[in-house]
């Protein structure tokens, strides 16, 4: 799974990453074993390596972060077609970033298969992640 966002975000994030823990959570052991989900983040400035990989396993110790310079992020975003910029800015450091929300599940091959959108609770998520992996 992957999922497009970062650190300082207010909502959408903490919540989007609530919910997988809980989806992984209501899903067989083993098959949850196989879902690796990855936060991206679209705030590179502020959301170095370390303090991404601590922020994500708070949620769940399998979870991975993923980093990369402003020119990967937005390549990679484009890829997905996540759109996202920086809002409220008050300072360098001091902003917000709109962003898009969905997330993408790939099956064992690596080929995209859902988009899920963030309203999804984990109970729907779970059961789509249940099929995929065992699709």
């Amino acid at each position: 799974m992957f999922f497009f966002g970062y650190m300082f975000c207010p909502d959408y994030c903490p919540t989007t990453m609530t919910t997988l823990n809980e989806a992984l959570g209501k899903m067989k052991a083993a098959d949850a074993a196989k879902v690796q989900v990855v936060f991206v983040t679209v705030d590179p400035a502020r959301d170095k390596p370390k303090i991404l990989a601590d922020y994500v396993k708070a949620f769940n110790p399998s979870f991975a972060g993923l980093y990369g310079t402003d020119e990967q992020t937005a390549a990679a975003a484009k890829e997905f077609k996540i759109i996202y910029q920086k809002a409220q800015v008050k300072s360098e450091f001091t902003y917000m970033v709109d962003h898009s929300t969905q997330m993408y599940a790939f099956d064992p091959q690596g080929r995209i298969r859902l988009m899920i959108r963030h309203e999804a609770g984990p109970d729907a998520i779970a059961q789509d992640l249940t099929a995929l992996v065992n699709g």
